[in-house]
Parts: C-alpha cells; structure tokens; sequence
C-alpha cells in the first residue's frame, strides 16, 4: 500500500485508475461473488466453475489459472518477508525466505483457515496505524488537518491561502513536469485498466477462500462490507499521502521549501533567490534565516587553502560556488547549494 501511493505520486492523476480497480474489485466480490459461492457449498473456485457449469474442462483451466495466479502472488509475498528477516535479523535474503516460510507454516498448520485470517486481521491493524499515522501528522503540518482526506482538498497552513493541489501544479510545471492533477491517459485506457484489475482482485482465490471461513451466507456479507469499509479508510488516504510526499520532496530537493515548510522567493525563471549581502549590515543572507557575517580579503586568515570569495570582495572560508556568490559548505564538498 506504500507502494500504491508512490504510484500515484509519481503518475499524479493517471494514478487513479489503481485505486479505482483495486477498490472495484473488491465490490464485485462482495456483491457478486462471495455470497454465492459461499451459498453454492463450494469451498474452491475450481469446484465451483465445475459443478455450476458441468465441465470437467471449465473445472481445469480455474485450477490452472488458480495456480499460476496463487504462485505469481506468493513469490512477491515470500520475496518481500524475505527482505524484512534478511533485515531484522541480518541474515541473506534466501535464509530470511526460509525463516518466512516456516513461520507462515507453523501458524497455518496449528490454527487452519482462521488462524490465518486472525493473523491477517492483525496485519491489517498494523498497516493501518503505520500508514495513518504519518499521514495525520504531516497533514497537520502542512495544512493544519489533523484528517488527510480534509487536508487533501485544503488549503496550505502557511497562511497564504493556496490549496495543496494548485500548489502542487505550480511546483510541477516550474520543474518542466506537467501539472499534477491532469492526466495523460485516455477514456478507453482508463476503462480497460480499471477493468482488469477489478476482475483481477475479485478473482484473486486466497482473497476469495476468506469468504468460507463464516458460517451462514449473511455473515459472507456483512463481513464483505465491513471489509469495504476498512479498505476505503486505507484506499482514500493513500492520494493524501502521495500530494503530501511529492510537494514535501520538491520544496526539499529544489530549495522551494525552508525547514519551517515556508516557500522561498521564487524568481522569474521559477529558482529560488540565492543568498544576499544586507544593505545596511553587509551580511551575506541566505534564504530561511541564516546570515553569513562577511570579512574582507586582506582581513581573512586563509585555512588550509578552502577560503573563497563571496560576491565582490566578501570572504567566507570553505565556501561552495553558486554562480557569483559561494556558501560554507562541508568539509570536502565541492558542489554549491542553490
């Protein structure tokens, strides 16, 4: 789901299609699907395609399509709790895989089908709080919503009274990008995209299998809605978290931004202003508060030979060049900071 919301972030618009395939599939599977099979007595969809259609070959290619689909699913799964216990425990990636996998089997021996959906309830306990909380407190931060889908459509806190996605545009289209919110895609790609991953997740067999684990065809129901309703909370605060991340990443890489998330002087080229000499002081200011006290050339102890000119007869040692004006920079760096 992280990943879901750097799609959209780095797709903008055209990102949508994602969130409204993923989510329309698991309405075709609370409606459409999940009821009856769970009224048919079936307890696989293979069983069900053979007996509800009397076709021993219908019943083969769903077990072929249900293993290839479960297989392809299961190796991005392993792959990635392999990643996590390689970490965790510093292991390699094929030992995390294994530790993963018997992990996985313990539990799914001892506790059957719901076990595994206990532990996937859990799971789910966790994703969200991982995945809401940062978005709250960054909506705070940068519009003073304390509930990102608010804060999504509001307005920035920095007083000025722009809206996040206008602010999003305009840092977009300043860097050469299009504009944040228009898409590229046309009616028919959305439509076919939105399609396919609709029937993809409502035909997915271990999402399916969830259904059989209730007892009467009500609760199949009951509990596809109230699964739909978990699955909006997570779906509608993703867009929020992608604006909020791609509008956080330009003001930082670019300069737009200061610490305090306030934007800097833009130029007529769209770049931040540089640092300044004050009138009155002499000081070399840096956009976001910083003032660089500057010493003429005959009155500078040169270190070490890392003493450069700051503008016309301004000198700062160790300094980093941005066109005529240079910066302190750290030890060893050679690139200045714009």
């Amino acid at each position: 789901f992280i990943s879901m919301a750097g799609i959209i972030s780095f797709a903008g618009y055209d990102g949508a299609v994602y969130l409204m395939g993923w989510t329309g599939g698991y309405v075709l599977l609370a409606l459409l699907l999940a009821p009856y099979l769970r009224k048919f007595g079936k307890f696989t969809v293979p069983d069900f395609i053979g007996d509800r259609y009397y076709s021993r070959q219908a019943r083969l290619v769903a077990v072929v399509c249900a293993l290839l689909v479960s297989f392809t699913y299961v190796a991005g799964q392993m792959r990635g709790v392999g990643i996590v216990f390689s970490r965790f425990l510093e292991v390699d990636i094929t030992t995390g895989v294994i530790i993963g996998m018997a992990i996985v089997l313990f539990y799914a021996v001892l506790g059957g089908m719901k076990g595994i959906t206990y532990t996937q309830v859990a799971q789910y306990c966790v994703l969200i709080c991982a995945f809401m909380v940062p978005a709250i407190f960054i909506s705070i931060q940068m519009t003073g919503h304390p509930i990102p889908q608010l804060g999504f459509g509001g307005t920035l806190s920095d007083g000025s009274g722009t809206y996040l996605l206008d602010k999003l545009d305009g840092l977009s289209t300043e860097l050469g990008f299009a504009e944040y919110t228009r898409g590229s895609k046309s009616m028919v790609d959305v439509f076919a995209i939105t399609l396919a991953l609709m029937v993809g997740t409502a035909g997915l067999p271990h999402v399916i299998i969830r259904f059989f684990t209730v007892k009467r065809v009500r609760d199949a129901r009951q509990s596809a809605g109230l699964a739909l309703l978990l699955i909006v909370v997570l779906y509608s605060t993703a867009p929020a978290v992608a604006a909020f991340a791609r509008t956080n990443l330009i003001e930082t890489v670019s300069g737009h931004g200061d610490e305090r998330g306030r934007t800097h002087p833009v130029g007529r080229r769209g770049h931040a202003v540089g640092p300044r000499r004050h009138p009155s002081t002499g000081d070399v200011e840096i956009p976001g508060g910083t003032r660089l006290g500057p010493q003429r050339n005959a009155d500078v102890q040169r270190e070490g030979g890392r003493h450069q000119q700051v503008g016309p007869g301004l000198d700062v040692p160790g300094a980093c060049t941005t066109h005529q004006t240079r910066i302190p920079c750290p030890a060893g760096s050679s690139t200045g900071h714009r």
